[in-house]
């Protein structure tokens, strides 16, 4: 038996594990959000492993790094309140898919662009570096390394070859939300908590996660620009 599995209803059954952690925000039961915020990075690996599209294995293999790190560091930030290593093995968990991501974005990348988004993110980067700067005491390295590292995903987005336009119009959204989940999350960890920080955090970062493996996908196969890819899986 063949199981198949379009792209929209993966996009629902996302929805629904996203809809699950947020609750779980709302709750605020911690061992519950210790199962529904890593279901929904493992729901996108799964479905990067079993899909049906043109992407090559190897790059198939990076997607599936890049989001095997977002996995830790979604596991490892679940803990930071316990001890700061926990922090820092989350933040270079992040660390490791940005880069996995730029690798990915920068194998495609095309001619040379205007450069006015790179004036934007520079602009963006030293703003909320020295915003963060008074409050980050021992963290400021590892938060600057962090920062040039988002940027530059940013940037590499940015000059992708974009000859499928539904592919590079989703990586890019999907990296820009990256960036402003990140830039939230920055806040609320060395700044101030505010109002329902993490629902903001955590729609955003699976969103940006979402469109960023829609992109990819689309980028050689144009139909799952349109939902209609499929997950095909031998049943025995």
């Amino acid at each position: 038996m063949r199981l198949k599995i379009s792209s929209a209803v993966f996009g629902i059954v996302y929805l629904l594990f996203v809809l699950m952690d947020l609750l779980a925000i709302y709750a605020a039961i911690h061992v519950y959000r210790c199962i529904t915020k890593p279901l929904i990075m493992f729901s996108l690996i799964v479905w990067v492993v079993f899909c049906k599209s043109k992407l090559s294995d190897m790059l198939k293999k990076q997607m599936v790094l890049a989001l095997v790190f977002s996995l830790l560091g979604d596991v490892f930030l679940l803990f930071d309140a316990y001890s700061n290593l926990y922090f820092l093995a989350g933040l270079f968990s992040f660390l490791c898919a940005h880069l996995s991501y730029i690798f990915i974005f920068w194998k495609k990348r095309g001619r040379k662009k205007k450069q006015y988004f790179l004036i934007l993110m520079t602009l963006y980067g030293v703003g909320l570096y020295s915003f963060l700067f008074p409050y980050l005491g021992e963290m400021r390295y590892p938060v600057l390394v962090y920062t040039l590292v988002i940027l530059m995903m940013g940037l590499t987005a940015y000059h992708r070859r974009n000859e499928a336009f539904i592919s590079y119009k989703k990586v890019m959204i999907g990296v820009i939300l990256f960036i402003i989940s990140d830039s939230i999350l920055a806040v609320r960890l060395f700044v101030v908590d505010f109002f329902m920080v993490d629902y903001l955090v955590m729609i955003t970062y699976a969103l940006a996660q979402f469109f960023i493996i829609f992109g990819i996908l689309a980028q050689e196969d144009k139909d799952f620009g349109r939902y209609q890819g499929k997950i095909t899986k031998e049943m025995k």
